[in-house]
């Protein structure tokens, strides 16, 4: 803390500095005297020289005039340069209070900024606060309104949208129990009970899904996006959530809680799904370019036309997943695709090492150079599939159908196990 006395000395004022002391009283008489004084001796001086001079009547009388005329002139001269200090002095003055002035002016400026700085900081913590508050409120409604207003102030001040983003994130990662299962003899104080919780929680849900619908309307590569809005929405509660076309690139959702969420046309490039739940989500048209899904749970998920080219799906549970035209030139390792259904899936490439593809429908999939050691495929449909340059080392074929498939070229080795493959004779590139 400063005190007043430093205080009241640091502020500057139109006196500090620039007032100069106002000369004498006797400072005009003495420098009068001394002009006179100046006069009367050079006058002396040049009449007593004239005076020792040889010269005549007429010539002394013209030269006493010229010896009048020059003391004259010396006072006069004396007077003037005077005058012209006490102007230059009074000038001076001037534009030193003048500038003095400007000084005052703009630190009353800053000061005046400063306050009206620290008014707006205020005002936008204080709403901050009054909206956070809001979220936590028992009532939906309230809730909604804290979002909405969250959402205005992230609008009219971009400094603030990281912490917005953050705080929505936060909200959307703090539990969300769903009511249990009432058994069948319960109670009708138990089912009303009950009756109000499953209300509360579809309010809850719908209020989460507003936090979301804000989060992916800002994505930073949106229309309205916030430079600084992160989506940190990992072990997220975010079971059957609307993400139709959302903007999800690069979002954090490992360990999110996904399932039965529509997330047609999203956006998900190079997102983080590792350990997600997405059971049963809709993933049709998805864009998981460069995502991470490692482990992720996507059993019985529609992966239509979804475009996984480098998506990272090691240990993935894809049982029973519908990946029908799906672009899946990506890294399977260990995946679990059984009962998949990969009817004319872009496979080329992929890598599917120990990956287990039990039941798989794989008709027409293009499987070109597709990494298949120690692939289970026992009793899948590869009918019409191109296995062309495919590694089968090792892979376990057991009762697969391959009539019509292509194998030109396909790696193999005395442990692929053949047993019970159906083949015709329009399977091309046999080696058995």
């Amino acid at each position: 803390m400063v005190d007043s006395e430093d205080s009241t000395a640091s502020t500057p004022t139109p006196a500090a500095g620039v007032v100069r002391p106002p000369l004498p009283q006797w400072t005009v008489p003495v420098v009068a005297v001394v002009v006179l004084a100046v006069t009367a001796v050079a006058s002396l001086l040049l009449w007593n020289w004239v005076n020792s001079l040889q010269l005549k009547q007429e010539q002394r009388a013209t030269a006493v005039l010229e010896v009048f005329k020059l003391a004259a002139s010396v006072a006069v001269g004396g007077g003037g340069l005077f005058a012209l200090y006490l102007a230059a002095r009074r000038q001076r003055t001037q534009e030193l209070e003048l500038a003095q002035r400007e000084k005052v002016q703009a630190h009353a400026e800053r000061v005046a900024e400063a306050t009206e700085r620290d008014a707006a900081e205020r005002r936008i913590t204080e709403l901050y606060a009054k909206a956070s508050d809001q979220l936590g409120s028992e009532k939906a409604a309230v809730r909604l309104a804290g979002l909405y207003a969250l959402e205005r102030l992230g609008q009219s001040t971009p400094g603030q949208q990281e912490a917005i983003g953050n705080l929505l994130c936060a909200y959307l990662r703090m539990p969300h129990p769903k009511p249990r299962e009432l058994p069948e003899d319960s109670t009708a104080e138990q089912l009303e009970a009950h009756a109000l919780a499953q209300a509360l929680y579809d309010q809850e849900r719908e209020t989460r899904q507003t936090a979301l619908d804000i989060l992916t309307r800002h994505h930073p590569e949106a229309e309205q996006g916030w430079t600084a809005l992160p989506i940190l929405l990992s072990r997220a509660d975010l079971i059957g959530a609307n993400l139709t076309r959302a903007n999800l690139a690069r979002a954090d959702l490992t360990d999110a809680d996904l399932t039965s969420a529509r997330l047609g046309f999203a956006d998900l490039t190079y997102a983080s799904l590792g350990f997600a739940n997405l059971t049963n989500a809709y993933l049709i048209d998805a864009r998981l370019t460069g995502a991470n899904l490692v482990r992720a749970r996507l059993i019985g998920a529609n992966l239509v036309r979804a475009d996984l080219t480098g998506a990272r799906l090691a240990g993935a549970h894809l049982t029973r997943a519908d990946l029908t035209r799906a672009y899946a030139r990506a890294n399977l390792t260990g995946a679990n695709l059984t009962g998949a259904d990969l009817v004319d899936a872009n496979l080329t490439g992929a890598n599917l090492a120990r990956a287990d593809l039990t039941h798989a429908d794989l008709t027409r999939a293009d499987l070109t150079r597709a990494y298949l050691v120690d692939a289970n495929l026992t009793g899948a449909d590869l009918a019409r599939a191109d296995l062309t340059h495919a590694d089968l080392t090792h892979a376990d074929l057991t009762d697969a159908d391959l009539r019509g498939a292509y194998l030109n070229d396909a790696v193999y080795d005395d442990k692929t196990i053949v047993t019970g493959v159906i083949v015709d004779e329009n399977t091309k590139g046999m080696w058995w």
